[in-house]
């Protein structure tokens, strides 16, 4: 899938001291309101066409998105995870949609590039997470870098 990031930095200082606690409550709210995002993109209840974002049948990929603040908190990752309903015939559901699949094409023992170049059986489906958060990504720069003022100690 495709990486997103966003930064924000403070100049000047040499060594910074703060308290980790509002940078991390600020990476959970960020997570909350990109999942809600990404969610509502793939919640349209229709056949989806190639570009387009996946359409809901069940809601396996709707309940599969979702976000996780890593440990230190400095880093919040939103991504369909592996569960009963993204995993169909030991393939992952999410990475079929992205990449698509090529008639005739045939996965080969040494897991080398596969053969097959007709039309597409499924075509590639637009990144409903990127798009998700790429919208908000002014919004979380900005909640970042209050967060980081935020949390400063002055000693």
């Amino acid at each position: 899938m495709s990486k997103f990031e966003v930064n924000a930095t403070l100049e000047g200082f040499q060594r910074i001291d703060f308290d980790r606690k509002p940078i991390k409550k600020t990476m959970r709210q960020i997570g909350q309101k990109v999942q809600t995002d990404a969610r509502r993109l793939v919640a349209r209840r229709a056949i989806s066409g190639g570009g387009d974002y996946p359409g809901r049948d069940a809601g396996a990929l709707y309940k599969a998105t979702k976000y996780r603040v890593s440990r230190s908190g400095f880093l919040v990752s939103i991504q369909p995870r592996a569960t009963e309903g993204t995993i169909k015939n030991g393939e992952f559901y999410p990475g079929i949609l992205y990449y698509g699949v090529r008639r005739g094409a045939v996965r080969r023992q040494d897991r080398k590039k596969q053969t097959g170049s007709g039309p597409w059986k499924i075509e590639p489906r637009g990144n409903w997470t990127v798009d998700a958060a790429e919208s908000r990504r002014e919004w979380a720069q900005q909640t970042i870098a209050e967060a980081l003022r935020a949390s400063l100690l002055v000693k």
